[in-house]
């Protein structure tokens, strides 16, 4: 079975630094879909904000579906029971399921409302057993979330964490981090492998000028090994269950599968190190230049 899962941020045109068009239009849609089904991707990894188009939904009747819990910030407390019903209750309906695979918190900022995510969880537990999902978790970006996700999800089973990885951000390879979540049994899916695209990106917003040295050697490379490489450095972190990977255009999947069948030998000569600094690792702190 493929660990690859398919983002669909793309689809609402407004995600990646590198996508410059910033929109993927609903034939584009179609062949990713299409050529995405050939590949034996079972799973989509979406959300309620990411596209409001009932031609997209249809066309992601037959996939697996992991969607995401919008903010919590503006939903009063005797609210989110109602609010969780329905977020997930108009997901399955959208996609025509009689179950979601997983539902996600999308929001880290709620993770500091300890009250307000023990109600959610707790409404999200209650539908869990009632058979309308399969799978509970977040997505995070740093250890420290991870910490404070532990203790809201103690009496309750987190089966799912989506974490950014990459070669310049290895925050979560720890012995701490990978100790916990095999005791814990929790699926890892490993998102941002490409830090939104900037690590296919020779030429780049002048805000990542700072690090053009770090770049130097890996900007020289083919695009086809940049891929290759980002890949193979996730795909070997063996405690990594799934791969979420979003594209703009069906060529950019294409060169995605023809990039990770290279045959790069048993060396990694990955020709980028680990980059500590949020500026870098963390899109949401980025100043890029206005267009």
């Amino acid at each position: 079975m493929t660990k690859i899962v398919l983002g669909s941020a793309q689809f609402s045109g407004n995600y990646g630094v590198s996508n410059l068009k910033k929109k993927t239009y609903l034939d584009e849609i179609r062949k990713i879909i299409n050529y995405s089904k050939k590949q034996k991707i079972k799973l989509i990894d979406t959300a309620p904000d990411y596209f409001k188009n009932n031609k997209i939904n249809k066309l992601l009747y037959s996939f697996d579906i992991c969607t995401k819990i919008p903010s919590l910030k503006k939903i009063q407390n005797k609210k989110i029971n109602y609010f969780i019903n329905k977020t997930v209750n108009d997901e399955i309906a959208k996609y025509r399921k009689k179950r979601l695979n997983s539902v996600i918190f999308h929001s880290v900022s709620d993770l500091k409302n300890k009250k307000k995510m023990n109600l959610a969880i707790n409404s999200l537990d209650k539908l869990k057993t009632k058979g309308k999902l399969k799978y509970i978790g977040a997505s995070i970006y740093n250890y420290n979330d991870f910490v404070i996700l532990l203790k809201l999800f103690d009496n309750s089973k987190l089966d799912i964490i989506q974490i950014p990885i990459n070669l310049v951000n290895r925050d979560f390879i720890n012995t701490d981090f990978i100790k916990i979540v095999r005791k814990k049994r929790i699926k890892i899916q490993a998102r941002s492998i490409f830090l939104q695209g900037l690590l296919l990106m020779k030429k780049k917003d002048k805000y990542f000028d700072r690090w053009k040295k770090n770049f130097k050697s890996w900007d020289d490379l083919p695009i086809t090994l940049k891929i290759h490489y980002c890949y193979k450095f996730v795909n070997e972190l063996n405690f990594i269950n799934k791969i979420v990977v979003g594209f703009n255009n069906v060529k950019e999947i294409k060169l995605f599968y023809k990039s990770i069948k290279i045959n790069s030998g048993s060396k990694n000569k990955f020709l980028l190190n680990e980059i500590i600094d949020q500026k870098l690792t963390n899109p949401t702190k980025w100043k890029l230049k206005k267009k």
